[in-house]
């Protein structure tokens, strides 16, 4: 069993659950989709993004054909990376990709993180020297 198998299987379990305060990148259900994409790049488990998205849908405001994201505490609607859509944008993105990380601000990312290239559909995990 590699070393951090058994850490990587508890963290997964987070993408089943249903419990979470908001919707935000760094304290709500964003961040455990990202964590879910990371996981099943990385892992090649399944479902843990579908599973992760479902529960998104339960803080997601919905008019006409617009979708708002409710910022920390859900007092106001969010635009922002850390609370709002800008940061569900780029997670979504990164799962449309196949990718991870989008969101950080470090240029030259496939450098510092090689885990973000994924090229002609494989999911391969190169790790830094």
């Amino acid at each position: 069993m590699p070393k951090w198998d058994k850490e990587l299987d508890g963290i997964s379990k987070i993408s089943r659950s249903k419990t979470f305060y908001n919707a935000g990148l760094f304290q709500g259900t964003t961040g455990i989709l990202a964590i879910a994409n990371l996981l099943e790049l990385q892992k090649k488990e399944q479902g843990l993004v579908e599973s992760a998205l479902f529960t998104l849908n339960l803080h997601l405001l919905e008019d006409d054909d617009h979708i708002f994201v409710p910022g920390d505490s859900c007092f106001r609607l969010s635009g922002d990376i850390m609370s709002g859509s800008s940061g569900l944008l780029l997670t979504v993105n990164d799962i449309l990709e196949n990718m991870n990380y989008s969101w950080m601000p470090i240029l030259n990312m496939e450098k510092v993180f090689r885990s973000t290239n994924f090229k002609g559909g494989e999911k391969k995990v190169e790790r830094c020297p």
